[in-house]
């Protein structure tokens, strides 16, 4: 597992260098000019986060948290690349906001800072790259203060399954299991925000089901607030990227979560 990890924590090393340059997926410039790149459902869904403190759970290089700190957040950031860190500090001191981010992967991070936040925040792709869903929701909800939250979006883990197979259409033919949480393997990984790019390195993945991320809250404490599906990818920052499918599919795309800390 540690191997895994530590690939994964290289491959986004590298990433990242490649995400530094812009695109469309990391308007770069657009932030700097003051653009706030968060999509709609996220900060309706959230609501004010005028201060509060929130912890954002693989922030890349930050410009999401820099973004909830320019909504009147006190915010503080959380990834395993060194690249990414060292790039939201500079870019934080650039832009001149205050945030602190902290170079850890986040399974380890329970417990490596005193404090607690109101928003526990992670978004689209982030637990693709986790490999224990109820460990994960364990450190998430133990940096919670009583009534603080856990707020979620990201790829539903249906079209996680479906897509690993875009070209069969007849579902019975899936040579995949939904229920399969065994770490997927892929070579020479590829760059979601740019696809011509592609790596050297190998990139490490897992599946879970929406009962796992469900029970995974519960058990750490979280009570549900809310599990919302959707059909498509409704947000301009990820273009053509994650090849969202039209307006009118049959199946979930994307899917919200909150969930509170119990107060007992």
């Amino acid at each position: 597992m540690n191997e895994q990890v530590e690939t994964n924590r290289k491959l986004w090393n590298e990433l990242t260098e490649a995400h530094l340059k812009g695109s469309e997926v990391y308007p770069i410039e657009d932030f700097k000019n003051g653009k706030n790149i968060l999509n709609d459902i996220e900060i309706e869904e959230v609501g004010n986060v005028k201060n509060k403190k929130l912890l954002h759970l693989q922030c890349h290089f930050g410009m999401d948290t820099l973004c909830w700190a320019r909504l009147g957040a006190k915010v503080t950031g959380v990834d395993m690349s060194d690249n990414a860190i060292l790039a939201a500090r500079k870019l934080a001191k650039e832009v001149n906001i205050p945030a602190t981010f902290i170079r850890e992967n986040v399974l380890n991070f329970s417990g490596k800072i005193n404090e607690k936040f109101d928003i526990v925040f992670a978004s689209y792709g982030a637990l693709y790259w986790i490999s224990d869903i109820k460990k994960w929701c364990k450190v998430a909800s133990s940096y919670l203060n009583k009534n603080g939250f856990l707020y979620i979006v990201d790829g539903h883990p249906f079209y996680h399954w479906l897509n690993r197979d875009e070209t069969e259409t007849d579902l019975s033919k899936y040579e995949y299991s939904y229920f399969d949480r065994t770490a997927q393997k892929y070579e020479n990984a590829t760059d979601y925000a740019d696809e011509s790019f592609i790596s050297e390195m190998t990139e490490y993945g897992w599946h879970f089901t929406v009962g796992d991320l469900i029970n995974a809250s519960i058990e750490a404490g979280l009570n549900i607030n809310f599990f919302n599906e959707f059909p498509s990818f409704k947000i301009k920052k990820y273009g053509n990227a994650w090849r969202p499918i039209g307006e009118n599919v049959n199946f979930p795309v994307m899917f919200s979560m909150k969930a509170t800390k119990n107060e007992y």
